[in-house]
């Protein structure tokens, strides 16, 4: 009878250290190799790139860009192409300037000519070098290629100067 109630007893700790550790949780890091992502970038050591904004609120495309890193993606021209469809994390700084004194400038995300809302920051434009970024989440089919763009909101338009630059998405 003693045997039986020790085995009962045993049998109801190892049942309640079971679900003690049923709250744990275990962090999958994925290997690079399954892991879509992209980066193209410029820095001033590159070449700074001037945006000739012609026309009020006519969004520009920054082209003078380095390949970064990449898996699952191609890059041409300052375009990121996916390969993979999925949702992507995408972030993007810069460091730009007005070529003149004032100005409201944009800057905003673009997939595949169409300008995404969801992926803006703008801001007030001098001759010294200001920061502008966003974070945000796009949906990207096979074939999608992402691009940033600048445009100003004043009349008249001035161009700006884009000093830095970075475009990273990753496949989440």
């Amino acid at each position: 009878m003693k045997t039986k109630i020790y085995l009962i007893f045993l049998l109801l700790l190892l049942s309640l250290s079971l679900l003690s550790c049923s709250d744990q949780r275990t962090l999958i890091i994925p290997s690079s190799s399954s892991t879509s992502y992209g980066e193209i970038y410029n820095k001033l050591d590159s070449g700074f790139e001037i945006i000739d904004l012609v026309t009020p609120d006519m969004y520009v495309q920054v082209t003078n860009l380095t390949l970064g890193s990449l898996n699952s993606f191609t890059s041409t021209n300052g375009n990121l192409t996916a390969t993979n469809k999925g949702y992507y994390k995408v972030s993007v700084s810069s460091s730009v300037y007005a070529t003149s004194v004032g100005g409201q400038y944009s800057m905003k995300l673009y997939n595949n000519e169409i300008g995404l809302n969801n992926c803006y920051d703008s801001n007030d434009l001098g001759g010294t070098h200001t920061p502008m970024g966003f974070n945000c989440i796009v949906y990207m089919n096979t074939g999608d290629s992402l691009s940033v763009r600048f445009d100003d909101h004043s009349n008249p338009v001035r161009d700006v100067v884009v000093t830095s630059m970075n475009l990273n998405t990753v496949l989440i």
